[in-house]
């Protein structure tokens, strides 16, 4: 008997949520055995300077399909020099395979551009096509176009796959990930923690001194500080910036970039809530509907707008850095974790435990992340204010690495 495989190619630049979601949805429809992953080598279609290598993306698919045994990742393509052409892998799976029947998953977008793959009449006689939309609302003009391939093409098998829309897509995960937007939810946490530890998707955080600020303007930073901030909260600053630098030594950060965002983390803790908020509807950080109802997390994304537009500061990492101090998010950059636990961790700092948080930011910054979210939260419960999203997000985050 003639086992029923399926063959999932794509960039997987990175691999998410949508695309098993869609996997698993065929694999139950249509009963298959199994599902191979193939991640390709160089698109014909496509830019390959926007890609992670090729071993980060076959890493990155093994770690998202590490617990569901029914599926596997094939180097196939990855290993071929020059382009990738599926009907060249089709080749080569039935010759190596000759007992199984091949299904093709693709997207509804490649069903409408089929004409344009290479060989593509071979690939409608080789293998059953399984299209599996990302959309709503587009089925209409899929089975049109699978009809018009059938008639084209006796015989061909194609099928369109009605499931519940995942729009989301790698393009859209790799542009947020760099505006440091939330992505966490769509990625599978093993992913999501290889995406992180290898820095992969990122704008370059190390940024040179001289493009952050020179002496002379952080030393005017100091002094406006020293004016606007209460003796207590200016001392808090110094020695906030003094840890983010430490931090950033140990763990490969950029010291200057830790030590400005460290300085300026709290600028606005002490203006009215009325004043900051003002500041952050008259920026371009967005606070989430949550965040509104906690205004003790406000200074945060009030400091990150009074830094661009009064301060000139134009370092994404370093706004983003203040931005994110007081609650965190899923999806935190080295910079962000090491602004988050400087606050914590800083010489003035000397609530229970504090030696605790020190040994382990500069030791497992993870595991010092972790532990920092909980005392958050905690402290939160305790106080019964709202807890924003992205804290959650967070915690749930480190607690799966």
């Amino acid at each position: 008997m003639m086992r029923r495989v399926g063959l999932f190619g794509g960039s997987f630049n990175p691999i998410h949520l949508g695309h098993l979601y869609l996997v698993k949805a065929a694999r139950d429809a249509l009963h298959l055995d199994a599902v191979i992953l193939m991640p390709t080598g160089q698109a014909p279609h496509k830019d390959s300077s926007a890609y992670a290598s090729a071993a980060d993306r076959l890493e990155m698919c093994r770690l998202a399909i590490a617990d569901k045994p029914w599926m596997t990742v094939s180097d196939l393509e990855i290993n071929r020099p020059g382009k990738s052409y599926t009907v060249k892998t089709l080749r080569q799976l039935r010759k190596q395979y000759p007992d199984v029947a091949w299904t093709l998953l693709i997207g509804s977008d490649m069903l409408l551009t089929f004409e344009q793959w290479y060989c593509w009449q071979e690939i409608l006689q080789m293998a059953h096509i399984c299209v599996v939309s990302r959309e709503t609302g587009d089925y209409e003009k899929l089975y049109a176009h699978a009809e018009a391939l059938r008639e084209t093409v006796p015989g061909a098998e194609i099928q369109v796959l009605t499931v519940q829309a995942f729009p989301i897509s790698s393009t859209k995960i790799r542009e947020n990930w760099q505006n440091n937007a939330e992505m966490a939810c769509f990625l599978p946490p093993k992913v999501l923690q290889y995406i992180d530890e290898h820095r992969l998707y990122r704008k370059t955080e190390v940024t040179a001194v001289a493009e952050l600020a020179s002496k002379e303007e952080l030393q005017g930073f100091t002094a406006l500080l020293k004016a606007r901030l209460s003796k207590k909260r200016f001392v808090h600053s110094m020695n906030v910036a003094d840890s983010a630098r430490e931090l950033a030594h140990i763990w490969g950060a950029d010291p200057d970039a830790a030590y400005l965002a460290g300085l300026l983390h709290d600028c606005c803790k002490e203006l009215p809530i009325a004043e900051q908020e003002e500041l952050i509807r008259s920026g371009p950080f967005e606070p989430s509907p949550m965040e509104w109802m906690c205004p003790p997390v406000l200074h945060g994304i009030a400091a990150a707008s009074y830094m661009h537009a009064e301060l000139g500061i134009e370092d994404a990492q370093v706004l983003s850095a203040a931005r994110w101090h007081t609650v965190g998010h899923g999806a935190m950059t080295l910079l962000e974790e090491i602004v988050y636990l400087a606050d914590l961790i800083s010489a003035d700092r000397n609530y229970h435990d504090v030696e605790r948080f020190r040994k382990l930011a500069r030791h497992d910054i993870h595991k010092a992340m972790l532990a920092a979210l909980q005392y958050a939260i905690e402290s939160v419960i305790k106080k019964g204010t709202p807890l924003p999203r992205s804290t959650v997000d967070a915690y749930n985050r480190y607690l799966l690495m």
